[in-house]
């Protein structure tokens, strides 16, 4: 599920977590601090050996100021700040693939905009051999609780890299085809995909807010759309849909083509098709055209 190339990491297999918020962020700036020192508690202060913000080309060493940049920047007052965009990650050099990462990214700025049709995007992954589905299952509840999430998903993810574009997100994508349960990360692409109101894809743990769930019958009328291996938790501010006991990765080859994911993935259709209309294409060395849309629609094509 890994791709390594003379010692560096190109693609990680990791458990992953994608939230996609209302911003702006500093408008919630004690919740998000409690996930950000949340998160830091759960991976430990040591895991993160790099980081890179916004401005910067490639990532640099951690040092002893690293970990409260954000907590300063959520804390200013009364300042517009343009971003608020940080990711921190580990490895054995600045351009290895992390497994352990925090990031955010916020155009703080834009969402004074009436016409700014992004959200806010928050991102956490740890390796995915660790046995870690119930620290993210709990991860996953307490910040879809605490924080204005519109959209959100968790599970096996491939992490891809900004080094190796295309030698990473070929991988990753043909991988994924093959074993569906698999989201490709692909930076903050995902935000241009998912837009304000999109579903990039479902995973084991898929959340939507009222809103969107509105736009499909509502939640009650969703909660009752499911049976087994899927399960659905109302939530106050949306529904959380969990389409196994544990994350899956499922594998067409073998006639395993995940058929929770796929009912879920089927009841969010109409979002999904939105993120796609709007999703860059994956940068993948074969591609003849249709990389994009087959992997949207991977589990329509899956037996």
């Amino acid at each position: 599920m890994e791709l390594e190339s003379e010692g560096l990491h190109e693609v990680r297999h990791v458990l992953a977590m994608n939230f996609f918020i209302a911003g702006p962020l500093r408008e919630q700036a004690s919740a998000f601090l409690a996930a950000y020192r949340r998160w830091i508690s759960v991976v430990g202060e040591k895991r993160f050996r790099f980081y890179a913000t916004e401005t910067m080309s490639k990532h640099a060493k951690v040092n002893a100021k690293t970990l409260e940049m954000l907590p300063s920047w959520l804390a200013e007052a009364g300042a517009t700040r343009e971003f608020i965009s940080i990711e921190l990650k580990d490895g054995e050099a600045y351009n290895d693939t992390p497994r352990w990462m925090f990031k955010v990214h916020s155009e703080e700025a834009q969402f004074a905009d009436p016409e700014f049709d992004r959200l806010a995007l928050l991102q956490l992954t740890v390796p995915a051999d660790e046995g870690l589905h119930e620290v993210i299952q709990d991860y996953f509840f307490d910040t879809c609780h605490s924080l204005p999430v519109r959209y959100a998903a968790a599970g096996h993810a491939l992490q891809t890299s900004p080094y190796f574009e295309e030698e990473s997100q070929s991988f990753a994508w043909a991988k994924s085809i093959r074993h569906p349960g698999l989201d490709l990360l692909v930076g903050i692409n995902d935000l241009w995909a998912v837009g304000r109101d999109g579903v990039k894809t479902v995973n084991w743990l898929t959340m939507i807010d009222t809103e969107l769930a509105g736009e499909l019958g509502g939640t009650s009328t969703l909660a009752r759309s499911v049976s087994n291996p899927v399960s659905v938790t109302e939530l106050p501010t949306g529904l959380v849909f969990r389409a196994d006991k544990l994350p899956q990765l499922g594998d067409v080859n073998r006639g395993d083509a995940l058929p929770g994911y796929k009912q879920v993935d089927q009841l969010l259709r109409p979002l999904i098709e939105r993120a796609e209309s709007l999703a860059k294409s994956f940068d993948v060395e074969t591609d003849d055209g249709t990389a994009t849309e087959r992997w949207y629609n991977r589990f329509n094509t899956a037996s």
